[in-house]
């Protein structure tokens, strides 16, 4: 009569399946291209500075060059980021031909006294 074999414990399972080997389950990694999808919702939603926006770009390339799987996701991050800081450059020449033309104005007109 042979042994019975010891039953597999709870931590020897978990690690047999949280170890990425590369194998056929394994997921493709994508952290830089969700990270910038993320930011480009958060910036068009909230509105966030000139520099998430910029980060979120950074972090788009990045994935596109190193995460070949999570191309589509870093393309999304790419967009959306760009629309963000499109609308940021609107936003400052707006501000710009409107201070330069209300100082022009200002200048333009005569003198009460």
């Amino acid at each position: 009569m042979s042994a019975p074999s010891p039953a597999p414990t709870a931590h020897a399972d978990f690690a047999a399946h949280a170890a990425p080997d590369g194998g056929a389950g394994s997921e493709p990694v994508r952290t830089c291209g969700i990270a910038s999808l993320v930011l480009g919702i958060c910036s068009l939603l909230s509105g966030w500075t000139f520099f998430v926006p910029l980060i979120g770009v950074w972090l788009g390339i990045r994935s596109r060059r190193r995460e070949p799987a999570g191309r589509t996701v870093a393309n999304w991050g790419l967009v959306l980021n760009g629309i963000c800081l499109a609308l940021w450059a609107v936003l400052v020449v707006i501000v710009l031909v409107l201070a330069l033309t209300s100082a022009g104005f200002a200048l333009a007109l005569p003198s009460a006294g």
